[in-house]
């Protein structure tokens, strides 16, 4: 139990770990690297309308090409005081509008920049999203929360995206795993199966020669006891007419000389020489093939 809690807890960290990382990574493209605040327009003490412009750089680099687009009926006043950045007049064909480029904007500064400026002039950044610059203004205060929001969803878009992909080519895989392992499976049920009906024939098999066997021996047996005990009747028999011939026919031969010459030239022409021998039946032998009789019954 102490192994299975110790493998989740790990397990469980290393998925936050790499989850975290994973959304770092994907965050540093697209995290921004300053801001841009616009102030509302406002009377001096001359009498002019202004706005002030702060540029902020988060970063630990300079940052330059930032451009800057105000009407031709505006001008920066303050731009000989800014020391922070380098403000440069570009070229452009359009009449009504001029454009600068702020460069040399230092790291983790902030830089002010002061334009006077007519009541409907419009002042704007035409590249600040490709410099990774956000735009606020006074009147529109967003919330950090939302902000944090807006710059983590892409990457969590972009997470959930790569890890759907890879979550359904790991079922993907899993299911057609799972569908090897059935048909193995399967497969392997109809061997079990074939190789089970087999056995049970060959039982079958034995079961019905074992029977068979038995019934042969105890055939056997039956056949061995009768003849033995139709031998052993005919050795009586024989002997009753062996002794009824040497009284009838030889009463005065004492020594049965005659009797035993006449049965020697009977078994000669008979050739029955076994019954000549005399071979008594064993008791011990008919005792077995009764008792064999018995385990078979």
């Amino acid at each position: 139990m102490k192994k299975i809690a110790l493998e989740s807890i790990l397990s469980a960290f290393v998925t936050v770990i790499g989850s975290s990382l994973f959304t770092l990574l994907l965050s540093i493209p697209i995290a921004e690297k300053g801001n841009i605040r616009i102030s509302d327009i406002y009377k001096t003490e001359s009498g002019t309308l202004s706005r002030n412009i702060e540029v902020i750089n988060y970063t630990n680099d300079y940052i330059d090409g930032l451009i800057l687009k105000i009407p031709n009926t505006c001008k920066i006043e303050n731009e000989k005081f800014i020391s922070s950045l380098v403000i440069t007049k570009r070229e452009n064909k359009m009449i009504d509008y001029n454009t600068f480029s702020l460069d040399m904007i230092e790291p983790k500064t902030s830089s002010l920049i002061t334009i006077q400026v007519q009541k409907d002039d419009i002042i704007s950044f035409p590249n600040y999203s490709s410099k990774k610059f956000s735009v606020t203004s006074e009147k529109h205060i967003e919330s950090p929360i939302w902000k944090l929001i807006k710059q983590v969803l892409p990457s969590f878009i972009v997470y959930f995206i790569l890890l759907s992909i890879f979550q359904f080519f790991a079922n993907k895989k899993s299911n057609e795993l799972s569908e090897q392992i059935e048909k193995s499976e399967k497969k392997r049920q109809v061997e079990v199966d074939k190789l089970s009906e087999k056995l049970d024939k060959e039982e079958k098999k034995i079961e019905k020669t074992d029977k068979d066997l038995k019934e042969y021996k105890k055939n056997y047996y039956q056949k061995t006891l009768f003849i033995k005990k139709q031998l052993q009747d005919y050795e009586k028999e024989l002997d009753f007419w062996r002794n009824t011939v040497r009284q009838v026919l030889f009463k005065d031969d004492k020594k049965h000389t005659q009797a035993e010459n006449l049965f020697e030239t009977v078994t000669k022409q008979l050739e029955t020489y076994t019954v000549k021998s005399k071979q008594n039946l064993d008791l011990d032998e008919i005792l077995f093939v009764v008792d064999e009789l018995n385990k078979q019954s």
